[in-house]
């Protein structure tokens, strides 16, 4: 009589836990009462749904199947006792109403379980995708940081010439006579105000200073002013006519994004007075 009663206490305050939306603690109530009577109906129906509640679907639904299976098997049976039956609560004695509404709600928790796993399958995906964002927006950086700053066509800049230095014709004699005049005055002499002698215009000007007819020791103000007249000059929408317009223009930003950037222009000119082989 008293393991009844510990059962009945048991069950009865694991539902006023669930009243109060503690499903923590109705749960454990619940497996108290179902270590005294292992067939406590109102036990094993109440722990499924406190499951159902914790989202614990799978465990849930496992309840709910062991209590229509015991109703089925009693009514199948209705005289046979079983040793772990509830004497006070005994399957046999489920009515039809609560039995359907219980096979109802255990669909409920199986539509509830699907929902939850094709959510996480999403959440998998979803979080799939933005790592592979994240890998190609690095990739991406890292190509940029590899890429020389003054060549912001990548490598394709407008009708470059590639003309080597007078001085080179790849034999060690030439090379030895260009350094000896380099370093007899003939070079260095040079007076660095002087202007390089192309016009924008030609096909075979690559030097940014030619472009934009700046003087080799021009200041960031020269570059400035330069740059937005020669823009300004040949700039596509005045030149509609002009096929060459584009192709200078587009010299003139590539001249003037280098060479108003200290550090790229600092670059530009050490490999603009490096041999070339």
């Amino acid at each position: 009589m008293g393991g009844r009663l510990h059962a009945v206490l048991f069950c009865n305050r694991a539902a006023c836990l669930m009243a109060l939306k503690k499903y923590e603690e109705a749960t454990k109530e619940c497996t108290a009462a179902l270590k005294i009577e292992k067939c406590y109906m109102k036990a094993i129906l109440r722990r499924a749904r406190c499951y159902n509640r914790l989202e614990r679907y799978e465990e849930s639904i496992a309840e709910y199947n062991r209590w229509i299976h015991a109703v089925q098997e009693a009514r199948r049976n209705p005289n046979f006792r079983s040793s772990d039956e509830c004497p006070f609560d005994r399957a046999v004695d489920v009515s039809e109403i609560d039995f359907q509404k219980s096979a109802v709600e255990r669909t409920s928790v199986e539509e509830r379980r699907s929902d939850a796993a094709l959510t996480a399958r999403q959440a998998a995906e979803e979080g799939r995708r933005r790592a592979q964002s994240a890998h190609n927006r690095r990739q991406q950086y890292q190509d940029f940081q590899n890429q020389r700053r003054w060549d912001s066509f990548g490598g394709t800049a407008p009708n470059q010439d590639k003309k080597r230095s007078p001085h080179f014709n790849g034999s060690k004699k030439n090379k030895d006579s260009y350094h000896s005049s380099t370093f007899n005055g003939s070079t260095r002499n040079k007076p660095k105000h002087e202007k390089p002698k192309t016009s924008p215009t030609s096909n075979s000007v690559t030097c940014h200073y030619a472009v934009l007819q700046l003087s080799l020791n021009a200041s960031q103000t020269d570059v400035k002013k330069a740059y937005r007249k020669m823009a300004l000059k040949y700039h596509p929408d005045k030149n509609a006519n002009c096929e060459k317009a584009a192709d200078v223009f587009r010299k003139v930003q590539l001249a003037y994004e280098t060479l108003s950037d200290e550090r790229s222009k600092r670059k530009y000119d050490v490999e603009r007075l490096r041999p070339r082989c």
